[in-house]
Formats: structure tokens, C-alpha cells, sequence
């Protein structure tokens, strides 16, 4: 559990919270206060339409929380189609939209991360502790894209 709570930021809380199928289920109360809090420092007006969302308001499209509209969108792109059918008639805050797509297409894990210096540990060892950091770098880049199958790990 002392992972995870270092692990887990006020940036994971909040799209979780934002996420339109989970809607914060499961945090504790002191984790939805840090994510609140995290959230009304970017933008105060950014708090109260995701409330409104968690609760399913009654302003908000009934539509938007189908099940079959959840679970056929990403968070993402549900948030971008409720920004869309709420600006008509209460438009939601500058840079909500914007915060809540990025926030839920950004990785959830590490991951990635952690396969790259892994990389490096393996090219630049101590027999090859020579190897300049540039050097070290092009290896790196060849090894991880020859044990790539697809080219995403690159764009």
C-alpha cells in the first residue's frame, strides 16, 4: 500500500474521478479532497462541473450516462462529446474539456519508462562504461526499436 500511495498522484484521482464509468468509486474521502483540491488550483470553475458529473445532475445530457455510451466511448472522447452537447446551453469552463482529455489519455503507469533505463542498463554496462551518453543513447534506440514488433514505442 506505500507504493501505491506514492504512486498515486492528485492527477490520477481526479481522472478517475472524471472517469464517466468509475466516477471516483472507491477513493476515500481524504483522496477525493486532495483531487478536488488539485483541481480547483488549475481552475476553480473546473470543480463544480465535475461534481455535477459524478452525481449524473440533472442538466447534463441522461444520454451521456448510458450504459452503452460509457462503455462504448473512452473518457477522453466522452468527455469532448458532453462539452459539445452542454456548450448549447451552459457551456462548460475554458480549458475543462482540454485538462479532462488530456488527463485521461495520458499512460497510467511507468512502464515504459522503466523499459527504456533498463535499455540503457543493458548497453551501457561496465564493460562498455566508454561508451559516451550520445553513443549510449543510439544503441538504446536501435536495440528498442529491432525488439519492437509495432512502431508506436517511437511517435
Amino acid at each position: 500500500m506505500k507504493r501505491f500511495s506514492q504512486w498515486l498522484t492528485p492527477a490520477h484521482m481526479v481522472a478517475y474521478m472524471s472517469h464517466p464509468k468509475h466516477k471516483g468509486r472507491g477513493l476515500t474521502s481524504q483522496q477525493e479532497e486532495t483531487a478536488q483540491q488539485w483541481l480547483a488550483q488549475k481552475n476553480p470553475q473546473f470543480l463544480p462541473p465535475l461534481l455535477m458529473m459524478q452525481i449524473q445532475d440533472e442538466r447534463l445530457p441522461k444520454t451521456m450516462f448510458m450504459e452503452e455510451v460509457v462503455s462504448s466511448l473512452s473518457p477522453a472522447s466522452w468527455w469532448l462529446l458532453m462539452g459539445k452537447k452542454v456548450a448549447k446551453e451552459e457551456p462548460l469552463p475554458d480549458g475543462l474539456i482540454e485538462l479532462m482529455s488530456r488527463l485521461h489519455r495520458l499512460p497510467t503507469s511507468s512502464a515504459s519508462i522503466e523499459r527504456l533505463f533498463s535499455s540503457f542498463g543493458l548497453v551501457q554496462s561496465k564493460i562498455r562504461n566508454q561508451l559516451g551518453n550520445e553513443k549510449a543513447a543510439k544503441l538504446v534506440k536501435c536495440y528498442r526499436m529491432l525488439r519492437s514488433p509495432t512502431d508506436d514505442d517511437w511517435e
